[in-house]
């Protein structure tokens, strides 16, 4: 690519706004745990990673098949099974969005 086929100003200007997302918006956020990343996510993260800053790049937590890192932050009570916890907790959407299954449904015909 040449410089005079690519867009300073747009360059520019995605540097700026970024930075200025980071110094902004960064702070709402203590910490992210991305579980099982597919290919796709981390191929992405790998392209924007460069563009982060240092402090965002820290509080973006990729766990994989090892979850050390959520027992070592979080309580076991708190986790799932499936990530080496010992919650019994299941999420069901119907019952906290009080919706009707299917099964609940009765037939008009």
């Amino acid at each position: 690519m040449t410089s005079a086929n690519r867009d300073n100003k747009l360059i520019k200007f995605s540097f700026k706004f970024t930075a200025m997302l980071q110094d902004y918006y960064a702070e709402m956020l203590h910490r992210m745990y991305v579980i099982g990343a597919n290919f796709a996510y981390r191929a992405l993260y790998a392209v924007i990673k460069p563009f982060l800053a240092e402090k965002t790049k820290q509080k973006l937590i990729m766990v994989g098949k090892e979850f050390n890192e959520l027992q070592a932050n979080f309580d076991l009570e708190c986790l799932l099974p499936e990530h080496s916890g010992i919650s019994d907790f299941v999420y069901d959407p119907y019952q906290e969005w009080n919706l009707k299954r299917e099964s609940d449904q009765v037939d008009d015909n």
